[in-house]
């Protein structure tokens, strides 16, 4: 997480994101937060870049991940290339880095202004490959960062990228990157999933905490306690209890669900508005996406109330 606050918040924020564990780099630029009983070790850490080793000793891996909100100019970067591959000479296992990498790999990475110049990517596509460092690409919107300018001064880029090692793909058979839908931020949130073929998947039930006061709570409450249940007053409660559960569960399939839906038909809208932006670059392209992007928040709002 690339962070604007004061780092003095951290607590704050972990405690109202719901995890257990939190981390950050020199600067306070670089947020992490996690919720398992890994072992964490921080192996480097400066206003750049934070690398991190975790150990998973319940299941007997272990990985480095870095974070990366890099500088800039090529100049300031350059420290970050160095530093990326000294830890290239500790790291024996599977790695992982991701971040806004402030710079593209080549022409197709960005739209807009003034043409790429490939001396400018020369470092980082070096560093990168004598890590053996590969990319493990994206689903979505090509571009993950604008300026928010004018039509005729917009420039698109893909800035925020991730690349892992041989043995993260080794271990990690399946790894995918979506790029989100940009709220309140010039760049894109980016979604990954990562988990190996043979790994066997928990599923838990989870009880969402619904608002008592959204149309047919109450209804469903009333009707289930008042059904006629045969039996001593502990048979009775449980009963109801466990009729209760199936039918919160049922209304909470077709409540949330649509609120789900909404948030997932507004996000492809938005998607495909910003794409149509990039190729027309129109005003009334832009006052359409704004419009889109103000129906987006407000079913996300709706659909994290309903999971708290």
């Amino acid at each position: 997480m690339e962070s604007f606050v004061n780092m003095g918040k951290i607590e704050g924020y972990k405690k109202f994101l719901g995890f257990q564990n939190c981390l950050s780099n020199i600067n306070g630029k670089i947020w992490f937060f996690w919720s398992f009983n890994y072992t964490t070790t921080i192996h480097a850490s400066d206003e750049q870049q934070m690398t991190i080793k975790i150990d998973d000793g319940a299941w007997d891996h272990r990985f480095w991940i870095t974070y990366v909100y890099a500088r800039c100019t090529t100049v300031e970067r350059q420290d970050l290339w160095d530093s990326i591959e000294k830890m290239n000479m500790r790291v024996d296992c599977p790695w992982y880095i991701e971040g806004d990498l402030n710079v593209i790999w080549d022409s197709s990475d960005k739209l807009g202004r003034k043409h790429h110049k490939a001396y400018k990517s020369l470092d980082f596509i070096n560093c990168l490959n004598n890590c053996g460092m590969v990319n493990i690409g994206y689903v979505g919107s090509t571009f993950t960062w604008c300026n928010n300018r004018r039509p005729k001064k917009r420039i698109w880029k893909r800035l925020d990228k991730i690349f892992v090692n041989n043995d993260w793909e080794k271990n990690f058979q399946y790894n995918s990157a979506k790029h989100l839908a940009r709220i309140e931020s010039n760049h894109r949130a980016l979604f990954v999933t990562t988990h190996n073929d043979q790994q066997d998947f928990i599923k838990y039930f989870r009880f969402l905490n619904f608002r008592i006061d959204q149309p047919g709570f109450q209804d469903i409450v009333i009707e289930v306690w008042q059904t006629q249940i045969l039996g001593d007053p502990m048979w009775r409660l449980q009963a109801k209890l466990k009729l209760l559960s199936r039918r919160l569960s049922q209304w909470s399939k077709e409540v949330v669900g649509s609120i789900n839906d909404q948030v997932n038909c507004w996000e492809a809208k938005m998607q495909a508005l910003e794409e149509l932006g990039i190729i027309h670059n129109t005003e009334q392209g832009r006052e359409e996406l704004n419009r889109a992007h103000s129906e987006y928040t407000r079913w996300l709002g709706s659909q994290e109330v309903s999971l708290k």
